[in-house]
């Protein structure tokens, strides 16, 4: 897995893998965060994404995906749709 930044895992997602899909957030201005100060916002390709994925089947059955990325709702939808 290549993260980049720090990564946050929640304790509700301690079993699962943390899929990150994006780097820092895009909006970055909130005075109350410092998780993303000095990183660049950008949505990792599918072709990182699917490396990713990749190597974490190599370890067998994945019961639980957390997809890590500060601001989810900033993907066009065709990010995740593949023809």
């Amino acid at each position: 897995m290549k993260y980049e930044g720090m990564i946050y895992r929640p304790p509700s997602e301690a079993d699962s893998l943390i899929l990150q899909v994006a780097v820092g957030c895009s909006y970055n201005r909130c005075t109350f965060c410092h998780s993303f100060q000095g990183k660049q916002f950008r949505i990792k390709s599918f072709e990182e994404i699917r490396e990713d994925i990749d190597e974490a089947a190599a370890y067998g059955r994945i019961p639980r995906v957390s997809w890590q990325t500060a601001t989810h709702w900033s993907f066009p939808s065709r990010t995740w749709c593949a023809s």
